[in-house]
């Protein structure tokens, strides 16, 4: 889905097609981006809490998430809640004024917080385990 968002936009900018969405009604487009994000978010809840999630639509993937509550990884859920923390606080830094008179380019935040994760997974050699 995302990747079919990205080519939509990136042919709509080629072709100059941007004048289409100040067509389309707010709620319309609103609606295409939440329901995007929504899918985005439930294919990588997997990942998040560190369990096998079945392939299937939105509200199944995430009855079978609550029905199995249990077998969460705690482990892969504090590197998520904590990775999730650290860019929302990033975000923060870099939309302050204080580090904007400071600082011309803002912090990389996904970047850092992809590194400070790898490292803390090969640190504590959570690949082995």
């Amino acid at each position: 889905v995302c990747f079919l968002c990205a080519v939509l936009y990136f042919f709509m900018a080629i072709f100059r097609l941007g004048v289409v969405t100040s067509l389309m009604p707010e709620p319309a487009l609103s609606g295409f981006t939440t329901g995007a994000a929504m899918i985005i978010i439930t294919s990588n809840m997997k990942y998040f809490i560190g369990t096998d999630v079945p392939r299937g639509g939105v509200i199944f993937t995430w009855l079978h998430i609550l029905q199995r509550l249990d077998e969460i990884n705690p482990v892969a859920l504090a590197i998520g809640l904590l990775s999730l923390g650290a860019l929302m606080a990033l975000k923060e830094v870099n939309s302050s004024l204080w580090f904007k008179a400071r600082s011309k380019v803002p912090i990389p935040e996904q970047l850092v917080v992809l590194i400070l994760a790898i490292t803390v997974c090969w640190a504590a050699k959570l690949d082995e385990r």
